[in-house]
């Protein structure tokens, strides 16, 4: 098929059909997705010849985990490190953001928090789709928003996906999933998911998703794609959730992230989430009606 770029616009010769496309810079805007069969969960993995052979062509990033050494990490490399492979520019390692505000604050409590300074991923469920590439959040040193680590959405991987070193181009095919829940809202008048990202991605096709469900299955949120510019805060009210709506008050709640890759580009690292904060304040509104007394 013959295609041409003219000022943002594809022709399609043979069809005849006119897309547009996604301007440089970073767009957000509110969006559905639905969780897939898991194919790795809590470092079970289901192998597959294709995924194999995927990971395989990516063996060549350094397999270095760099977690804190009470986990377990080794240091090590292999030969022929991949480098970029264009489609993007190269991301810069320097410079971090600062801390979100202090959420401890009044009548707030915090339902989870995640710093990625301790261990990963606790209470927090990561795991690549069927079809996924293989690779899924960890916890890494790469590109911390404040501390020494922060989550990568392809910073871990299945034991036939070697971790990618920091810097490198993220794999096609990623469907990483980072999943917390179910929680209770039943007695939440406000509640809200709070955290730091930084994307670099594939405009359009590639995103960094960030939402809610009332299912575990179908989360309705925000996504991010093309360059965030740094590290950008996040505040997400569960009081406004797209199609969903408030959802304190529900008894079974989850909130998700999700690292999706449906381009046929990559570029250097893709998504890094810290500093997650998810709170809420308990109790109902109390409205007081004014009675006037007639008369002195």
């Amino acid at each position: 098929m013959l295609t041409k770029p003219i000022h943002g616009v594809v022709l399609l010769a043979l069809l005849g059909i006119c897309v547009l496309l996604p301007e440089p810079g970073e767009t957000v805007h509110s969006t559905m997705v639905m969780m897939p069969e898991r194919m790795v969960a809590g470092g079970h993995q289901v192998a597959r010849v294709a995924l194999w052979r995927e990971c395989q062509a990516a063996s060549g990033w350094d397999a270095a985990p760099q977690r804190p050494p009470e986990q377990g990490g080794e240091v090590g490399s292999a030969a022929g490190a991949v480098e970029y492979d264009g489609g993007c520019d190269a991301a810069p390692l320097d410079g971090t953001g600062g801390e979100l505000a202090d959420p401890k604050l009044d009548n707030w409590s915090v339902i989870v928090s995640e710093d990625f300074e301790g261990d990963f991923p606790g209470e927090w469920e990561v795991f690549s789709s069927l079809w996924g590439s293989g690779y899924y959040w960890g916890q890494r040193d790469c590109r911390p928003h404040s501390g020494s680590y922060s989550g990568w959405a392809v910073g871990d991987g299945a034991a036939f996906c070697p971790p990618a070193r920091c810097g490198a181009c993220y794999p096609e095919s990623t469907q990483a999933w980072m999943i917390y829940g179910p929680f209770d809202l039943s007695d939440a008048r406000e509640a809200e998911l709070r955290f730091s990202r930084w994307n670099h991605t594939e405009g359009y096709w590639d995103y960094l998703f960030w939402g809610a469900s009332l299912n575990g299955e179908v989360f309705y949120g925000q996504r991010a794609d093309g360059d965030s510019g740094g590290w950008r805060d996040e505040v997400f009210d569960l009081r406004e959730v797209p199609v969903w709506g408030d959802v304190t008050g529900e008894s079974q709640v989850w909130v998700g992230f999700l690292f999706a890759v449906y381009g046929s580009g990559t570029c250097p690292e893709g998504a890094y989430v810290d500093d997650i904060v998810l709170r809420e304040v308990r109790g109902v509104n109390l409205y007081i009606p004014l009675i006037l007394r007639a008369g002195g």
